[in-house]
């Protein structure tokens, strides 16, 4: 009776370690990620974006670039099928399209502050240690660390569900990003041909 009861207790003890082993495996990853976030101060890439929308048969698939300047530059390209340029510098966000340009105050635009805080984070991974935005979970598959964000602002879950960051520990990207909104709709975007940390002309946030 009384080594039935020690192993009990061993086996026990043994789950506790293996639990905390986990969570501490989770919380190293949690703070690599961080660390590697922290220190890009520029980001350039190919995308290729995938939407998958219930109301259509096919998939949307475009295709263009990103370039990103800490803290708070980014000009998101689409060159194929259509041409659409998302440019934020500082403050101010330019939407051009057919030969039109609109611009937005993002310190007068809560939504659209939203949605440039989420394109960084998600982009650089700096999403994960904003707690007051999302809830976050890291687990690792193998190949990569695999990041669930779920919105705590109300603004954010009116638009997403889920987000889902595959970062790669090799080389310290986020190479995928799927977002999935509240109507059921996903949108993959694949991070290719990454390049941190040098130097882009600052012509290409202009704004004006």
């Amino acid at each position: 009776m009384m080594m039935k009861r020690l192993y009990v207790i061993i086996c026990m003890s043994v789950l506790s370690l293996t639990v905390m082993a986990r969570q501490l495996s989770e919380q190293d990853m949690i703070k690599a990620i961080a660390r590697s976030a922290e220190a890009v101060s520029t980001l350039q890439c190919d995308i290729v974006q995938t939407k998958h929308m219930r109301m259509m048969r096919r998939d949307m698939v475009s295709k263009g670039s990103m370039k990103y300047c800490r803290p708070d530059r980014l000009r998101w390209e689409y060159t194929s099928p259509y041409a659409y340029t998302f440019l934020l510098n500082g403050t101010k966000v330019v939407l051009c399209k057919d030969g039109g340009k609109d611009v937005v105050d993002v310190a007068r635009n809560k939504m659209m502050k939203e949605i440039t805080s989420v394109m960084i984070g998600t982009m650089t991974g700096t999403a994960l240690t904003d707690a007051g935005a999302f809830e976050a979970s890291v687990k690792d598959d193998g190949q990569y660390w695999i990041v669930t964000l779920l919105p705590r602002k109300k603004d954010l879950r009116r638009m997403y569900t889920t987000i889902l960051l595959m970062y790669n520990p090799g080389t310290g990207n986020t190479e995928r990003v799927e977002m999935t909104e509240k109507n059921g709709d996903r949108t993959v975007i694949e991070l290719k041909n990454i390049v941190k940390d040098k130097d882009i002309d600052a012509k290409v946030f202009q704004v004006d």
